[in-house]
């Protein structure tokens, strides 16, 4: 190759030199860059600079996101600490790999054997006042999140209860609506890499001009219990979720989740 060049010189003649230079230097050019590309892995597409080190992190990156051969097992639970409501328990288990691994969870007291511990409900109706499908929400202050949350009624299941009659009593204690359940969804984690706290989405029906709906008033759960009930028309649910987040409010996931996949309907 730089044999050719300077054959290709000569053939033009020296007083055209700058355009022969010009081809010179782009081929000391791709040498360079050759010798960099072989030692440094330069990405000659792009602005990325790939060093070897990275190159094995990629690597061992594309192992790890393998599939593995064994299965991750609970091997036991041990209790930490309790309160009232909660348990602090270290969670000894085997990773896919064969080895010992121990995590810290939270569980709950109240915790009954069949059932998950709490539900949530979904109560969609059709509003003639709005002229529209709405859904009841519920605002409260949660300590732990030191703000008040955006959420679907929800509590827990009382013993004995089924997620059923657990959701038609927290809808009158929060809301003062009665509702009938159409539809209990099975049992969803609300926080896996915390704790084992489980619930069940419940679908509900409401008939706003039902009697004892015309003038709906809060039964209450208990003394410690302040809860605003919102009507929100489903148009500009998701409009109106993003105010309330702008505003210092915490929606909850699943309020989000919701209102997202039925704009993407």
């Amino acid at each position: 190759m730089q044999r050719n060049l300077w054959t290709l010189s000569l053939l033009i003649g020296s007083k055209h030199w700058l355009p022969v230079f010009l081809i010179q230097k782009c081929f000391w050019s791709h040498q360079i860059l050759t010798k960099l590309r072989l030692k440094h892995r330069v990405s000659l597409f792009g602005n990325s600079l790939c060093c070897p080190g990275s190159e094995r992190r990629t690597t061992m990156a594309s192992k790890n996101s393998a599939p593995t051969k064994g299965k991750s097992e609970h091997i036991s639970t041990k209790e930490v600490a309790r309160g009232k409501w909660v348990v602090l328990n270290n969670v000894t288990y085997k990773d896919p790999t064969g080895k010992e691994r121990s995590w810290e969870a939270i569980g709950r007291t109240t915790k009954c054997k069949g059932e998950a511990d709490a539900v949530g409900v979904i109560a969609a109706f059709n509003d003639p006042s709005r002229k529209c499908r709405c859904v009841i929400l519920v605002r409260q202050y949660r300590p732990p999140l030191k703000a008040y949350t955006i959420e679907f009624p929800a509590g827990l299941i009382d013993a004995g209860e089924t997620a059923a009659q657990a959701a038609v009593r927290e809808m009158k204690e929060e809301t003062g609506y009665s509702v009938s359940v159409s539809k209990v969804l099975p049992a969803s984690a609300l926080d896996g890499g915390v704790g084992e706290t489980t619930m069940k989405i419940v679908i509900c029906d409401l008939d706003v001009e039902a009697e004892g709906n015309k003038n709906p008033a809060a039964v209450g759960g208990g003394a410690d219990e302040f809860v605003d009930v919102l009507i929100q028309p489903l148009p500009s649910l998701l409009e109106k979720l993003n105010e309330y987040s702008e505003a210092g409010d915490v929606v909850d996931s699943r309020v989000y989740a919701w209102a997202v996949g039925r704009q993407s309907d």
